[in-house]
Parts: structure tokens; C-alpha cells; sequence
């Protein structure tokens, strides 16, 4: 990650909103009825469920179907990208809008069967079942990499050992960093909140290779041997 202007780093923050979305749903199922009830907690969830179902159908090809009825929340278009408001009002419901009043939202709570006959006591039976088609669109490894937190890893491209690795919950908290930093190449990636442990300790596998051709096919020769890095403490 390079240019905060390309197109890659616009594909990396909609990633980073939609783990956002993926993470409120999750973190609801362990709320308690009480939460559930408050108004604010209701429009977090339409707007999470909207927008991941309509995810799901973009995934399956079905808004594609014109005998389809898809609706589209914010503005028609083909990549239905998450904005700001809604992310942040996601992330907490401290930093709250009224989306109640715009037409799109209006629309969802109509029209959309999952939205318009949820309330606090069949909420989490409503999400379980959405989250389970995500499952099944993306696979269980990829669904995996969503966790509660929506937690990223970014470090230094040019840096080793673990210098200058952070892991950030908010896409400001870490484009603030990135931007204090004297790096200007850095590697982002989804942090794995529910890590394979041993002992209690995170490790990790290095495995030698040597790549000696990818043209016309892929050729890689690996090293018999490989070890295992644990974590201190």
C-alpha cells in the first residue's frame, strides 16, 4: 500500500467497512435483549442486515437476475459501497445519524422481509441466518477471518522482526499512523482475532521455497525442512 489515491488502497477500505459490518452482526448475537430493544441498536441492524444481504446477492450473481427484486441501500450501483456515516455508526453507536428519515432506509424497512418483521426477540435468529449464508457465498476459512473486532495488522514493508507492526480496530486510528510514519510502503492484512495457539502461545511456520518458474507454469521447489517461531509470552 503505496498511494491512499488507487484504486487498491479504495479496495482495501471497503474491505476494512464491510469487516466492520460482519463484526457489529457478530458482536450482536452476544448483546443482551435489553441492548437489542434500544432504537439505536434496531437501525444498526437494519442497516447491517441490508447491506449484507444485498453483499450476499451480489456474490451469488442474483441482483443480475432481472426478475430479482434487490434492494439497493444508498445509491444504485454496482459495488454498493459502504459510506463513512454508516461505518462509523457501526463502529459505535456513540457516533449516531438519524438514517431513518432517507428514502433508502425507508425502502429497506419495507420492503426487505428479514428487516421489516425483526424485533429484539427474533433479532439473533434473523442474523445467525444471514451470517450463515455468508458462510456459505465466501467459505468457512474466509468467513473465519471475521471476527468480532474487525481487527487489522499493517507493518512497514521494509522493516523486520516485528518493527512497527500495530494492529488497529479504526480505519482513522490507522491511517494516522501510516501518515506519522516516515515509511512510505506498508502491508496491510485481516488480523486473525481467533488464532491456533499452542500452549497458550501464537506461532508461526517458516518454510523455505524457491520459485524457478511461473511462465508457462508455475515451478517451486521446497526445502525438507521448516520450523516453528513461538511467542515469548
Amino acid at each position: 500500500m503505496t498511494d491512499f489515491e488507487s484504486e487498491e488502497f479504495k479496495d482495501f477500505l471497503s474491505e476494512m467497512k464491510f469487516g466492520q459490518l460482519v463484526a457489529f452482526l457478530k458482536s450482536a448475537l452476544q448483546m443482551s435483549a435489553q441492548n437489542l430493544a434500544k432504537p439505536q441498536t434496531l437501525e444498526r441492524l437494519t442497516i447491517a442486515i441490508g447491506f449484507l444481504e444485498r453483499r450476499i446477492l451480489l456474490m451469488s450473481d442474483a441482483v443480475l437476475d432481472p426478475n430479482q427484486q434487490v434492494f439497493i441501500p444508498g445509491q444504485n450501483n454496482d459495488f454498493d459501497l459502504i459510506s463513512d456515516d454508516i461505518y462509523y455508526f457501526l463502529l459505535d453507536s456513540k457516533n449516531y445519524q438519524d438514517f431513518t428519515r432517507y428514502p433508502w432506509y425507508l425502502k429497506l424497512t419495507k420492503s426487505n422481509e428479514m428487516v421489516k418483521d425483526m424485533t429484539p426477540q427474533n433479532a439473533k435468529a434473523n442474523i445467525k441466518s444471514l451470517l450463515k449464508q455468508l458462510q456459505a457465498a465466501i467459505g468457512e476459512y474466509q468467513y473465519g477471518l471475521y471476527g468480532p473486532k474487525n481487527a487489522w495488522i499493517v507493518k512497514p514493508g521494509g522493516k523486520s522482526r516485528g518493527r512497527g507492526i500495530q494492529i488497529h480496530f479504526n480505519k482513522d486510528n490507522m491511517m494516522n499512523y501510516i501518515r506519522s510514519s516516515m515509511d512510505k510502503i506498508w502491508i496491510t492484512q485481516k488480523y486473525i482475532e481467533s488464532p491456533l495457539i499452542i500452549k497458550q502461545k501464537k506461532f508461526d511456520i517458516r518454510q523455505w521455497v524457491c520459485v524457478t518458474s511461473w511462465r508457462p507454469k508455475l515451478e517451486v521447489w521446497f526445502y525438507t525442512e521448516n520450523y516453528l517461531r513461538f511467542t515469548s509470552d
